[in-house]
């Protein structure tokens, strides 16, 4: 078996200079993570325990994130899109499980739809597929906020937009670590990416099926009405494959690992809103 690594580097891809770290065994599948605003690559790094010995893992800083080069003029889904699709290339990555979060779930999702043939399956975390009332003003704002205080500014309204109040109290040592990725965030590159919040990722798809786990619905303490009824049921009837195809997944016990690690980090906001996919 060979060895579980972990590697730093930077990588010129798409235009910029982008931030990586793998890890985990040569030969394996790949599995790559993909963050959100105000976050780095370390976001994933309970993942990267929980998975390391049965992948190949890749984390990136999204552009303008980390250590990933700040862009020069503000940038959309798509070229989230084309920049996972560069670094791709750059590595010989032929397909991944493609894992994100929030910005990261949506270029999950987009990735999906442009590039079928790249992706095996994709976890998305707190995504959405269309913009809710009020984003654009909200983004404005956090723009606003950013522009004027820098991203010191921002920092306890997202921990509290991020976590559950009973979370937050209990203090635990995560929260720091939150507290720094997003303090340490560029401010342009933030504001760079907020322009992506005109979201609207429902064209594209031929063959996608949604994987509800039940075990993360019943794991919900704010049930909406929206984890058992609107999610599934509109994805799954909208986005499903083929009676004929094989189709195949993500083991529960992989599920499980996946949650119980990402919600270390995320209090328990992953519990509420993550779907996997499988695709052709």
């Amino acid at each position: 078996m060979t060895e579980n690594t972990s590697t730093g580097f930077h990588l010129q891809a798409n235009g910029i200079r982008f931030h990586c770290q793998i890890d985990g065994r040569e030969g394996t599948p790949w599995l790559v993570f993909s963050n959100s605003l105000s976050t780095n690559l370390s976001l994933w790094d309970g993942q990267v325990a929980a998975f390391g010995n049965s992948f190949r893992i890749l984390r990136y800083d999204q552009r303008g994130h980390g250590g990933t080069e700040v862009p020069r003029e503000p940038c959309a889904y798509e070229q989230l899109v084309d920049d996972v699709v560069a670094l791709f290339d750059a590595l010989a990555i032929q397909r991944a499980t493609f894992v994100g979060v929030s910005m990261g779930a949506v270029t999950a999702l987009r990735l999906a739809a442009r590039n079928s043939g790249r992706v095996d399956r994709i976890v998305a975390c707190d995504g959405q597929w269309v913009n809710r009332t009020g984003a654009k003003e909200l983004g404005e704002q956090r723009i606003a906020v950013a522009r004027k205080q820098g991203m010191e500014g921002l920092v306890e309204s997202t921990v509290r937009r991020w976590f559950r109040a009973e979370f937050i109290a209990g203090n635990p040592p995560v929260l720091e670590k939150v507290r720094r990725m997003v303090t340490t965030t560029p401010a342009e590159g933030f504001i760079a990416c907020n322009s992506t919040t005109t979201v609207s990722v429902c064209s594209g798809f031929t063959s996608l099926r949604c994987y509800w786990s039940e075990r993360l619905t019943a794991n919900c303490r704010r049930p909406c009405g929206r984890c058992t009824k609107r999610c599934p049921d509109r994805i799954s009837s909208r986005y499903r494959m083929p009676a004929t195809s094989r189709t195949l997944r993500i083991p529960r016990s992989l599920m499980q690992r996946s949650r119980n690690s990402f919600a270390e980090l995320q209090g328990t906001r992953a519990a509420q809103n993550q779907h996997s996919f499988k695709l052709n």
